[in-house]
């Protein structure tokens, strides 16, 4: 406004407000290959954040610094921008204040100033040997910066007083370090950072802090994914009271793609600069953002959650052309980025790009135990961070039928719900009966297929929060998040949170005029006009919540400290629970913590059959895990069928956990056999089996050698050297016993097969109970898939004679079955054992 006003007139400010988009049509990036269009419009019109008037001297001024602390080499620095300097000889002077308090001064070198200058950076800095940190158990630890300048040992400046935390957060391997100590980021998004005044009011984002902090998490995630206009709410209440209360936040910055991924040309990258630059100095002293994020979803890659190869560097040679320039453009809006302020991490939310591994892993209908054990190859030797930016609890798209080509979201396709087929391979017969909101599903299904058209699948969501899906999750969630825990994850943000808490009962659903909608309007703040309750427990300002049936299984393992019963130690995740009597039970008390001291955990455990009992204690340092080892030997004779380990866990921040573990004792093996047994077992495993259970047998080589006995046994993988064929000796009423053999020979055979790992067989028959994760790992089929270097599809399985995707494998541990015969539709087959989807495949059969 200079030039336009004169001191002592009274003028009239006037704003014209436009509201047009950039761009008819957008480009929104979901995934590799899902880069999906949209119409251009603004969410946001009209003055959506503070205004100010600032009044600047002609004869040089104190933009704005950028303070720097390091607890490792224990310097402050102040990072200053300058404008307007006339000639003469410069001094910048530092005041640190701790409230009334001068804890701290220092001063720059004198500098030079020979003719006038529109700007210039100076940093400046000096030792402190002992500043209290800030740290998310301490957020009140805050001090004031009073910087001024100085020219001619005169003052022509002062800065107004910066508030700062003196703190570090950096990378180091696989861990994130606050102040020199691991912390694990167990974060939530924040959907209302592109949504209205009342889901960004000061009201709000301090209840959703609050409420994230009490359930454990320690960071929060913007949903803001660029910084196009018309697509942020508010932010000025978020980031600062985020800070306030001690919660990590990443301060969203512009993405690529607004700039068409031209950042190599000079004129482009200066553009992408001052909006980078805008955004980061308006919050870039506040200690609570620890990250930038940049370039959502753009830079990922077919094989970015393979989990052979996620969280360490990948060949960018192995990669297509497009993601090359991609991930380059990337990499440049990091270095700039990295310009303006290099004390934050920076990371792309898209594949192994930079210093993190960042990724929307969602891996569908994968087992949970696989699920548990997709980062143990990283465990031991991951080379960076993994964020699961996105972690599908399974996501809610996974219940779909659709399986692509296109992007479930990005609109219509011909689809329907397989609800109850689905959420039967972990919940068997149970997942086909019927609750109120399940049959609110049903109806609402029913209603939009009758129109017999492809609908978008939002519009399939009605009771979508029925106890099938709610306890379908309720057990993977608990799963993965004591897995994550034990495998040290870097950073996890469940996606489809709202799943995890409801409304608490007795608080209906109300909108209306906000409270107060005409005070304090004339200080920094948003203030709605109007609010209403919501679903989303994130962006409800009035109702209090409660955990869901899914909620309650699993959030307690997402607590600042928890504990539980594991498997024993090198085999955490190990679910082992059938022992006989005289056999050594092993398993671990854990405890993982993300307090910022160490302190003393206390562990009370019983075996009431026993009548046995102990206490157990250990030190837990920040960042860490404390392992108990328990050991019991099952006495030589019991008359007990089950065991259970109660354990209590107290822990040094006064809370608590308590959990309990059933063993199954199983009786020694009794078989009598009147029946002369005939072996054919090339691979030999079988062999092993059979005298494990006492049972005497003959290896035979050809079909003369087994008319000698009544029961033929086909070990493993036996039937593709088979040399003889069966139908005689069936026809003559002998018995054949076949085990486990190849998709192959199923497939010769004429069966229909799968491979999924089932932890959990379901009995089909009153002879045999329900099966669950036997003690080891299954040897039918290697660990993991057999991909080729630069993978540029997802992972493809020719079954049955399709070709189609399947989710990557991690480990066979705990399996029941792992190659799967799909139930025949013709012969006299009954199926004994039945698992998977829909219950349609039988791992085991008897044919008469």
């Amino acid at each position: 406004l200079t030039g336009f006003v004169k001191p002592g007139e009274t003028v009239t400010l006037s704003l014209l407000v436009t509201a047009r988009p950039d761009e008819a049509v957008k480009s929104v990036f979901m995934a590799p290959g899902r880069l999906t269009k949209t119409t251009g419009r603004l969410e946001h019109r009209g003055i959506c954040g503070d205004m100010f008037l600032a009044a600047y001297p002609r004869t040089g001024n104190i933009r704005d610094v950028l303070i720097k602390t390091s607890v490792r080499n224990k310097t402050i620095s102040c990072d200053t921008r300058l404008d307007n300097l006339q000639t003469g000889t410069y001094t910048l002077s530092a005041r640190v204040m701790d409230r009334e308090n001068k804890v701290l001064e220092f001063e720059s070198k004198p500098f030079q100033v020979k003719e006038k200058q529109k700007s210039l950076q100076l940093e400046f800095s000096t030792l402190w040997a002992n500043p209290k940190l800030w740290d998310i158990d301490r957020p009140e630890n805050l001090y004031t910066l009073h910087l001024s300048l100085n020219r001619n040992g005169k003052t022509v400046d002062e800065l107004y007083p910066e508030t700062f935390g003196f703190r570090e957060f950096e990378v180091k391997g696989r861990n994130f370090l606050l102040n020199g100590t691991v912390l694990h980021l167990r974060s939530l998004i924040v959907d209302g950072t592109r949504e209205g005044a009342a889901a960004n009011a000061l009201f709000t984002v301090q209840r959703k802090v609050r409420r994230a902090r009490d359930l454990g998490f320690n960071h929060l995630t913007g949903y803001d994914y660029n910084c196009a206009p018309g697509i942020t709410g508010y932010l000025g209440d978020y980031y600062r009271e985020s800070s306030r209360q001690g919660m990590l936040t990443s301060l969203t910055l512009p993405h690529g793609s607004q700039f068409g991924w031209k950042l190599d040309s000079p004129e482009v990258a200066a553009n992408y600069k001052a909006l980078a630059e805008y955004t980061v100095r308006r919050y870039q002293n506040l200690p609570g953002i620890v990250m930038y994020s940049m370039n959502h979803n753009a830079a990922g890659y077919y094989g970015d959650q393979n989990p052979q190869t996620i969280g360490r560097d990948i060949a960018e040679e192995e990669l297509s052309a497009d993601l090359r320039k991609c991930r380059a453009q990337s990499l440049i809006a990091e270095r700039i980025v990295a310009g303006i302020d290099p004390t934050r991490v920076i990371y792309h939310h898209a594949g192994s790009i930079g210093k993190i591994h960042a990724v929307n892993c969602y891996l569908n209908w994968a087992p949970p135990q696989e699920r548990s054990d997709w980062l143990e190859l990283w465990e031991k030797d991951g080379t960076k961070p993994i964020m699961m930016s996105e972690w599908g609890l399974p996501h809610l798209a996974s219940w779909s039928s659709m399986r692509g080509p296109s992007f479930i979201w990005s609109g219509p396709a011909k689809q329907c719900l397989w609800m109850d087929e689905f959420n039967a391979e972990i919940l068997g017969e149970q997942a086909y009966a019927l609750d109120p909101a399940k049959i609110q599903m049903m109806r609402n299904e029913e209603r939009v297929l009758k129109r017999s058209e492809s609908v978008f699948f939002g519009e399939l969501l009605k009771g979508f929060g029925n106890d099938g899906r709610l306890n379908v999750i309720a057990q993977f969630a608990k799963e993965n998040f004591q897995a994550f825990r034990i495998r040290g994850l870097s950073y996890l943000l469940p996606w489809d949170q709202v799943v995890l808490l409801k409304a608490a009962p007795g608080q209906p659903a109300r909108s209306g005029a906000w409270p107060g909608q005409f005070d304090n309007l004339k200080r920094p703040g948003i203030v709605p006009d109007v609010a209403g309750t919501h679903w989303d427990f994130m962006k409800d300002p009035f109702r209090e919540f409660v955990p869901t049936l899914a909620g309650k299984d699993s959030l307690p393992y997402l607590r600042t400290i928890t504990g539980w019963i594991a498997g024993k130690r090198g085999d955490l995740t190990d679910k082992s629970h059938t022992f006989r009597p005289g056999e050594l039970i092993e398993k671990t008390l854990l405890t993982v913590s993300d307090l910022r001291e160490a302190g003393t955990v206390h562990i009370a455990w019983n075996v009431p059959e026993l009548q046995l009992s102990g206490e157990e204690q250990g030190e837990v340092r920040p960042g860490e895990r404390l392992e108990l080892p328990f050991s019991l030997r099952i006495p030589p004779v019991t008359e007990h069928s089950k065991l259970t380990l109660n354990a209590e866990f107290r822990f040094p921040d006064g809370s608590g956990m308590k959990d309990s573990f059933v063993f199954d004792i199983l009786p020694e093996p009794r078989l009598s056999l009147q029946s002369g047994i005939a072996l054919f077992d090339p691979e030999g495993t079988a062999a092993d089996l059979l005298k494990k259970l006492g049972l005497s047998f003959r290896l035979i080589k050809n079909e003369h050698e087994w008319k000698e006995s009544e029961l033929l046994v086909l070990g493993r993988n036996s039937m593709e050297k088979l040399p003889f064929g069966l139908n005689t000796a069936l026809d003559e009423g002998r018995k054949v016993l076949i085990l486990e053999q190849s998709p192959e020979t199923l497939e010769r055979l004429g069966f229909r097969w799968n491979i999924q790992g089932l932890r959990t067989v379901f009995s089909a028959t009153p002879l045999l109970p329900d099966l669950h994760h036997w003690r080891g790992a299954a040897t039918s089929l290697p660990p993991f898939m057999q991909q080729a270097p630069g993978e540029h599809s997802v992972p493809r399985l020719t079954r049955n004679g399709y070709t189609a995707s399947h989710v990557w494998r991690a480990g066979n541990r705990n399996s029941v079955a792992t190659v799967l015969i799909e139930k025949p539709s013709a012969g006299n087959f009954k199926p004994l054992l039945i698992g998977g989807f829909d219950l349609q495949y039988a791992p085991l059969l008897e044919y008469t």
